[in-house]
């Protein structure tokens, strides 16, 4: 069976949910091709449908790009190792991908770790990417390989925000972004080690403060 999408995880070196990640990727049906890139030697025990793409520096921005120049297939899938991918996403995925062959795919959040507080989290992201069209690298962009070629590959020199600056990217290029049924899990580990609150504020300014000066660039270039 020709497989049609290219599943690329970046993994940290201190990445501790990389064996249910593993089982997450290996669930998938045989059109998606998995790799998991990486500044680190291959784990002894990895399952051989995964391709391990070991690099030579880190930083995610770099892993991504070097995963969507190494994948075989047309269509990128970019997915965090802490995600947890709920039935029949494989499917839609591939439906979702016919139907919108030239838009960015992306999926609402659940915190599968998380309580009340972080629902209200998912809610906030649910609609901060539908009003203002800003979804995060935790939302799983899904993409064709020429779209993402379009817009030169996610920004390497930004020091946070990449996958914010990369939806900005698509939608400066006229790539429509397209919210999928479906809700993918990440994990809430950041706001429970930090405060979730702290978290919030944190995150929702920086995001702010890097679209004013993204879109400040963008009137000047």
């Amino acid at each position: 069976m020709d497989q049609l999408i290219s599943v690329i995880v970046p993994v940290a070196p201190s990445e501790l949910m990389l064996d249910r990640c593993e089982t997450e990727l290996v669930s998938l049906p045989d059109e998606f091709e998995l790799i998991m890139v990486a500044n680190s030697e291959r784990p002894a025990r990895l399952a051989e449908r995964i391709k391990w793409l070991r690099i030579d520096r880190s930083g995610r921005a770099f892993a991504l790009n070097q995963g969507a120049e190494h994948a075989k297939c047309d269509v990128l899938w970019f997915v965090h190792a802490d995600s947890r991918l709920p039935d029949g996403i494989g499917k839609l995925l591939l439906a979702s991908i016919a139907r919108f062959p030239d838009s960015l795919l992306y999926f609402n959040l659940d915190y599968y770790d998380g309580g009340a507080l972080h629902k209200l989290s998912a809610w906030g992201a649910k609609w901060r990417s539908r009003l203002f069209g800003a979804p995060f690298g935790d939302q799983a962009f899904c993409v064709a390989k020429k779209q993402h070629r379009k817009i030169g590959g996610y920004t390497e020199d930004a020091s946070y925000g990449e996958d914010h600056l990369y939806a900005r990217a698509m939608r400066r290029a006229g790539i429509k972004l397209i919210s999928l049924p479906a809700q993918i899990g990440t994990s809430a580990r950041n706001h429970l080690d930090k405060g979730w609150l702290r978290v919030v504020i944190k995150y929702q300014w920086m995001w702010i403060r890097q679209a004013l000066l993204d879109r400040g660039s963008a009137i000047q270039s």
